[in-house]
């Protein structure tokens, strides 16, 4: 069970703040997803996953996986959830500081094969798509690898849900990937994605 912010009776009669939203998408995350929350818990409980190994969570939107897998956890390990959005990042700060949770560490930055490459992104920050940027208002880039190394761990679970960026994302995780032989998860939109391209 997961504690969620609370937020005051004005917010949610007017509908304002991050954490209304957020809590309103947190409380549908059980129906969805079951079959990878299923599939990594029992990766977990058979060992296949030893739980002195670190998470890295790239596309951490609410938090909702990176809270839980915290709680396999143990020793030193801990997750790190990356998430280009500064409210989803606060959101997930709160939701670890409200359930006593203390071994997620919350990195604000997009990946891709390598860093510095300046990104667009269609849609909202909170849950976009990003591209190569044409413009002069640009995200640069940071890898896998980059922040790892910052971190000094060693990956047992590495899980990437970056609405079509998830090749490049990979791309610039070699290093952990050839290292570490972590588990990898992954999302794709089979009808419009080369699957074939990732695996």
């Amino acid at each position: 069970k997961v504690r969620l912010p609370e937020v005051s009776a004005i917010e949610i009669i007017l509908g304002i703040g991050i954490s209304v939203d957020r809590n309103t998408d947190y409380q549908n995350r059980p129906f969805a997803e079951v079959l990878l929350r299923k599939t990594i818990y029992e990766l977990y409980e058979s060992g296949y996953i030893s739980r002195k190994l670190s998470v890295i969570d790239i596309g951490s939107w609410i938090s909702d996986n990176s809270i839980v897998w915290s709680n396999y956890l143990s020793d030193t390990a801990k997750v790190i959830a990356i998430d280009p959005s500064r409210d989803n990042i606060a959101y997930g700060q709160n939701l670890a500081k409200v359930n006593n949770i203390e071994n997620i560490k919350f990195v604000q930055a997009v990946c891709a094969h390598k860093s510095g490459i300046k990104l667009d992104f269609d849609g909202k920050i909170d849950h976009a798509s990003f591209k190569a940027s044409t413009t002069q208002n640009y995200i640069l880039s940071n890898t896998i690898d980059e922040i790892v190394a910052e971190e000094d761990l060693t990956i047992g679970l590495l899980h990437v849900d970056v609405e079509g960026f998830e090749l490049l994302v990979l791309k610039g995780a070699m290093s952990v990937i050839t290292r570490d032989l972590p588990v990898i998860s992954f999302e794709q939109h089979i009808s419009k994605e080369n699957v074939n391209d990732v695996t």
